[in-house]
């Protein structure tokens, strides 16, 4: 416990990835046609259109996605949509997205194998909010709902959900602390938030002072970190606190240039019978 109390790629709908206006006036002109296609769900005149555009342009990577994408949807060839979108990777379009179509011209050529073999490469690349998205609204991807591999890669694309964000889920509920000797000082509920990606604290003393925190594990630097604050304002007395799991209790510590430093542990404590779940238990500095 806080005996002192007393006193967390991005969502892109695919539509947005338009070729951009050519300073050309024709050139320009064909853009802005081929890119209403897109916008209009006409795929047809979108491939047809993308294709003059790329042949106008061809080092254009944006004309190169759609024309891969737009021939896909409109049923056409799916290898040639393949190599259009693999020329688009290779002239710097961003590779998550034209990965995903990859993955739906699997599946047009009834290939679900391959199209998981797919996503799971995109995976290998980390979370792509924008790439789940599209996989639960796209009716394409429904027939791979029920398998396994398409479950985990959907998984491991999703945020905040492998193992290292469940580290402190052991904290999450409502507890009533106490001090070592037994007097009750607080209170606290502890809840998920941001579709699993953060832990808010909602602390109130036995006094009635308030305070609150957010927790979040750092994917890039492996790390937790709790943000504090409390109603007496005073934001110095708590500073930032950055650590991880030591020996199964989360550490977490404001770093030698604080002073005073602030160094916490919470315990997960109890062990229910069959060691199925732990409940946290007191956390002191």
């Amino acid at each position: 416990m806080r005996t002192a109390r007393l006193a967390v790629p991005y969502l892109v709908p695919l539509v947005l990835f338009l070729a951009p206006l050519p300073t050309d006036a024709q050139d320009a002109d064909l853009a802005t046609r081929a890119n209403a296609a897109v916008q209009s769900g006409d795929w047809e005149s979108a491939a047809e259109l993308f294709g003059e555009l790329t042949t106008a342009q061809p080092e254009n990577a944006n004309a190169w996605f759609q024309l891969g994408r737009a021939t896909i949807e409109s049923g056409g060839d799916t290898s040639a949509g393949r190599a259009a979108l693999d020329k688009a990777v290779e002239l710097g379009f961003p590779a998550a997205p034209a990965m995903l179509s990859t993955a739906k011209s699997h599946l047009r050529d009834e290939a679900p194998a391959a199209a998981i073999d797919t996503l799971e490469r995109l995976a290998e690349q980390g979370p792509a909010p924008f790439v789940v998205a599209q996989l639960r609204t796209d009716e394409a991807f429904a027939a791979l709902a029920n398998d396994a591999a398409y479950q985990a890669a959907v998984k491991r694309l999703t945020p905040c959900t492998s193992d290292e964000y469940r580290q402190f889920d052991f904290w999450l509920g409502s507890w009533k602390v106490f001090t070592p000797q037994g007097q009750q000082v607080g209170t606290n509920v502890v809840t998920e938030a941001l579709d699993g990606c953060a832990l808010i604290e909602n602390w109130t003393s036995v006094s009635g002072g308030k305070g609150m925190s957010i927790n979040y594990y750092d994917r890039d630097q492996g790390t937790w970190t709790q943000i504090y604050r409390d109603s007496s304002g005073n934001i110095a007395q708590w500073p930032t606190l950055v650590g991880g799991l030591e020996d199964g209790a989360m550490v977490l510590d404001s770093g030698p240039e604080t002073n005073p430093r602030s160094r916490w542990r919470w315990s997960p404590v109890g062990v229910l019978r069959g060691g199925a779940r732990r409940r946290p238990g007191r956390r002191a500095r």
